[in-house]
C-alpha cells in the first residue's frame, strides 16, 4: 500500500482503499485461478503463478461490467480530469486549494448527486447501447469537462490564474447545432475583459489602409464571408500581421511566417502546446489567456460542426 496518493500526493491512512482526499482508487481488481489460487489481472489469459490456462475466465471477463457504474470510479477520473487541466490551463501548484474548495464548498454536493446521476446512466447504457465502451467514455468526458468547468468559473475563480468568462457555462448542456456562432466566439473569447488587445470587432471603424493590409497579408476571405473581429498583433498598428474569425475559418499569421487559415469544418486536432496552441498542427501564439479561451472555443466548434446537418 503506497504511504501516499498516486494523484494528489497526500499522505494515506493505513489500509486506505480510496484516497479521503480526491477519490483515486487505490487497489485494482483481481481474480483468483482456480488450479493454483494465485491472484491474476482481469484480463490474464494465463496464470501468473503457475502458468495454466485462463480461457474461461477471461471469457467472462470478455464484456466485464463497467467500473463507473459506481460513483467512486466516476469521482477519480473527474479527479485526474482537473489534474490535467490544472497543469495545462492554470496553475498546478495551487491543486491543494482546488481540492480544498471542492471540500468546503457547496460544490461537493453538487458534485456527490452528479457522480451517482452519472453512474445510473453509465449503467443504462451499458445494458442498451450497441457499442457501451465508447458512449460511456463520450458521456463521462462531456460531462466531467462540463463539471469542472462549473467548478473553476463558480467556485474558484479566485484561485485561477488565467480568468474564464461566466458566458462559457451557457454552452456546456446547449444544443451546439443551434448555438449562434457569433455569440459563442464573442462569449469565449469576451475582448472586453483584455483591454489592453487591440480588437476590431465593427470593421466599419478599421482604417481602410489597414484593412488592406489584412485582406493583402492573411485575411483570404471569400465571397460573402462574414468577418467577426480582427486583432491586431503589429508593435505599430498595421494589422500586417493579427489574427481573424469568420463565420467559416480561423485566419492567422506571425510577423516573418507564413499566413495560416483553417476551416471549422476541417478542425482535427486543437491543443495547448509549449508557450503557444496547435490548430490542426499548426502553431499558433498571442499569449496564455487567449490560448486556453481559444482552445476552448474551437474544441466547442468541432463539435458543433460534427452535429450540424452535412447539407448545410
Amino acid at each position: 500500500m503506497p504511504s501516499s496518493c498516486p494523484l494528489c500526493k497526500k499522505a494515506l491512512p493505513d489500509q486506505a482503499q480510496f484516497c479521503p482526499w480526491c477519490g483515486h482508487a487505490l487497489t485494482h481488481a483481481t481474480f483468483i485461478c482456480p488450479t493454483c489460487g494465485g491472484e491474476n489481472p482481469m484480463k490474464a489469459h494465463y496464470c501468473i503463478q503457475c502458468g495454466a490456462a485462463l480461457s474461461n475466465q477471461s471469457d467472462a471477463y470478455a464484456h466485464p461490467t463497467s467500473t463507473y457504474t459506481q460513483p467512486q470510479a466516476i469521482a477519480e477520473r473527474f479527479f485526474a480530469l482537473l489534474h490535467r487541466t490544472l497543469a495545462e490551463e492554470q496553475d498546478l501548484a495551487l491543486f491543494d486549494s482546488y481540492m480544498h474548495r471542492i471540500q468546503n464548498s457547496e460544490f461537493r454536493t453538487i458534485f456527490e448527486a452528479r457522480t451517482s446521476q452519472l453512474a445510473q446512466q453509465v449503467a443504462t447504457l451499458q445494458s442498451r447501447a450497441i457499442d457501451p465502451h465508447i458512449a460511456i467514455d463520450t458521456l463521462l468526458d462531456q460531462a466531467l469537462e462540463e463539471l469542472i468547468d462549473f467548478l473553476l468559473v463558480h467556485y474558484c475563480a479566485d484561485l485561477n490564474v488565467h480568468p474564464l468568462p461566466k458566458a462559457i457555462l451557457k454552452y456546456d448542456y446547449a444544443n451546439l447545432a443551434q448555438a449562434d456562432l457569433y455569440a459563442m466566439i464573442m462569449d469565449y473569447l469576451d475582448w472586453p475583459s483584455l483591454p489592453e488587445e487591440l480588437i476590431y470587432t465593427n470593421l466599419l471603424e478599421v482604417p481602410e489602409k489597414l484593412m488592406h493590409n489584412a485582406l493583402n497579408r492573411f485575411l483570404f476571405v471569400e465571397r460573402n464571408e462574414r468577418v467577426y473581429f480582427l486583432h491586431d498583433w503589429t508593435l505599430l498598428h498595421t494589422l500586417k500581421a493579427g489574427f481573424a474569425m469568420t463565420d467559416l475559418a480561423i485566419y492567422w499569421r506571425m510577423s516573418s511566417l507564413e499566413p495560416q487559415k483553417v476551416y471549422y469544418h476541417h478542425l482535427r486536432h486543437v491543443a495547448i502546446k509549449d508557450d503557444g496552441i496547435t490548430i490542426n498542427g499548426k502553431y499558433f501564439y498571442a499569449h496564455p489567456t487567449l490560448h486556453i479561451r481559444l482552445v476552448r472555443l474551437l474544441r466547442k466548434i468541432q463539435v458543433r460542426e460534427q452535429l450540424r446537418p452535412t447539407d448545410e
